[in-house]
């Protein structure tokens, strides 16, 4: 994965690995705790810290819309190397 590609993507630890979801992350009822806390900036879904996305599919989703403070250069460009053969 090429560096930066997870920046703004909230990440976690499990099993002593940092992890991060790929895919969407539904939240179907209102979390506990406060009310003012960080949400994902295109599924809404509650951050647990000042990222801007839940998973790389909100990011990527972001970045095709051009919007949601995403520069266009957040992700970089595919090339014929880089795409693994």
């Amino acid at each position: 994965m090429a560096p930066g590609c997870l920046d703004d993507v909230q990440t976690y630890v499990i099993n002593s690995s940092k992890v991060a979801f790929l895919k969407r992350r539904p939240q179907p009822r209102a979390p506990k705790g406060a009310s003012g806390a960080a949400r994902c900036g295109v599924c809404a879904r509650h951050l647990q810290d000042l990222t801007e996305y839940c998973s790389l599919q909100c990011k990527l989703d972001a970045v095709a819309a051009g919007g949601a403070g995403v520069a266009a250069a957040a992700l970089p460009p595919i090339t014929p190397a880089s795409a693994g053969g």
